[in-house]
């Protein structure tokens, strides 16, 4: 939103899916694909033991990638205050999945560990015959830093659009309600900043034409 683009020192995509449609992606996208070697599937950190999201991935290229995240309706929207300790109480168990889990932990261990925890001690409230008046939560498969994991459905539907490198894309209601939560006054420039996931990677010539062919195949 601020730069109307990619961040110049960040690297990355983040986007969020409602979890119905999140549980069908994988299998949408690579029955769907026009390239072959773009794929999505479940994603394991090995250097952060416990998260488990979707990847969209190339084969041939894996330094560029897409992550997805899901939103899942919690329940009846709360105050801030309310927000903040059940927020608390979700990265308590982010951090249980996270030291109960090693190398030994096979993927679909992880993935169900992280389905029944979530079912049975987070995502049991009532969801109100008006979705409107609904919080959703982001990303509970995956260890964030941010203080409240909430956000009112309000904030995020319905979609409006936004301007993203001279391409206008999907994009929640109230931008400026959500990125204010979570970043404060995020349209000035960060005390400090660090580069991005593959600042410090060499692309080889191979990754350099295959990047040329992606791009080139979306310009057509």
């Amino acid at each position: 939103l601020r730069h109307k683009g990619f961040i110049p020192w960040d690297d990355d995509i983040d986007t969020a899916m409602m979890r119905e449609d999140y549980d069908k992606i994988i299998e949408a996208f690579n029955k769907s694909s026009r390239n072959p070697d773009i794929y999505a599937d479940y994603f394991r950190d090995e250097l952060s033991q416990g998260q488990y999201f979707i990847k969209v991935q190339h084969r041939k290229c894996p330094h560029v990638f897409v992550d997805i995240f899901p939103f899942d309706v919690y329940g009846p929207s709360m105050s801030v205050k309310e927000q903040l300790q059940r927020t608390k109480k979700v990265k308590n168990i982010i951090k249980y999945i996270k030291h109960s889990t090693n190398n030994l932990t096979t993927n679909e261990e992880l993935k169900a560990k992280i389905d029944t925890l979530m079912s049975e001690k987070v995502l049991v409230n009532q969801i109100p015959e008006d979705i409107e008046t609904s919080d959703l939560i982001w990303g509970i498969n995956f260890h964030h830093r941010w203080n409240n994991w909430f956000t009112n459905y309000n904030v995020i539907f319905p979609l409006r659009t936004i301007m993203f490198e001279g391409y206008e894309f999907s994009c929640m209601n109230n931008p400026d309600v959500f990125l204010t939560r979570v970043y404060g006054n995020y349209m000035a420039y960060p005390k400090k900043i660090t580069l991005g996931h593959n600042a410090y990677k060499k692309f080889s010539e191979e990754d350099k034409v295959i990047l040329k062919e992606l791009i080139d195949s979306l310009n057509k």
